[in-house]
């Protein structure tokens, strides 16, 4: 019941007891968040196809669906270390946020040097999220 004291029983008294009220009472201005980050990111795997010698790109977007902020770990700009056919562009400083209800995109290059052939790799989204630190995002290039 908004406004009343919560009532001790024997031998338990209650010292300073929490009393709500609505509409000009303490609780004004005040929020209470419960919740955690929550990372999503679409699309999950890159199919790139594009003749030796030319490049194309392609965007990740990262959001945050949960209700606190979202940090990011770095994402190093360049050649992936496996299939440098990939590249990421810019890429993600350690320490990035991404606020609830918000996103930023991460854009991948696929540049093959060899015809005919099928690059494969996987790219790994790390972040705070307590429930997914990892999501990864599988890259697929022909040439």
């Amino acid at each position: 019941m908004a406004g009343a004291a919560a009532q001790g029983g024997p031998g338990f008294p209650v010292v300073n007891a929490f009393q709500p009220t609505y509409g000009g009472g303490p609780t004004d201005g005040v929020v209470f968040v419960f919740g955690e980050p929550e990372i999503l990111v679409q699309p999950t795997t890159l199919n790139f196809k594009t003749p030796a010698g030319t490049t194309v790109s392609a965007t990740v977007a990262i959001s945050n669906v949960g209700v606190t902020n979202l940090v990011l770990n770095a994402i190093p700009a360049g050649p992936l270390s496996h299939t440098p056919s990939f590249s990421v562009v810019g890429g993600i400083p350690g320490g990035t946020v991404v606020t609830p209800g918000n996103r930023i995109t991460l854009t991948i290059n696929f540049s093959p040097t060899v015809p005919g052939t099928t690059f494969k790799d996987v790219l790994l989204i790390g972040s705070d999220d307590p429930d997914t630190s990892n999501v990864a995002v599988t890259l697929i290039g022909k040439s």
